[in-house]
């Protein structure tokens, strides 16, 4: 009697350390050079620096120095100057995850898409 199969399916001969395949709608846009950003967050609320790893029309990847809280709300302030709450997106934290040097990395989710217009601005 054959022992136990100890491979099964269409996806046994992938290799272990293939990434899954991409689920989002819209295409990210890796940030080359981290571009500064605001975010807004807490109770009472707390303006931190960080900085754009990628962003799309949905969310973007913020690189902070502090973690934030997953499942929380807060302002994305993507435009550089003084903070407008006009030039603000609300967005959902989805993960924050430990980083080098002390540094973390969170996925926010925006609570609206981001208009075509708004996006080709952010990205030249």
């Amino acid at each position: 009697m054959p022992g136990p199969e100890t491979v099964c399916g269409p996806d046994a001969t992938d290799p272990l350390w293939k990434a899954p395949p991409e689920r989002r709608s819209v295409t990210r846009y890796e940030m080359g050079a981290l571009r500064r950003c605001q975010l807004l967050h807490g109770e009472p609320p707390v303006l931190v620096e960080a900085r754009l790893a990628d962003l799309s029309a949905c969310g973007a990847g913020l690189v902070l120095a502090c973690p934030v809280e997953p499942q929380s709300v807060v302002a994305v302030h993507l435009v550089p100057g003084p903070f407008l709450s006009a030039r603000a997106v609300a967005a959902r934290v989805a993960y924050c995850v430990p980083l080098d040097e002390g540094f973390y990395l969170a996925g926010a989710e925006f609570a609206r898409r981001l208009a075509a217009d708004e996006l080709r601005v952010l990205l030249s």
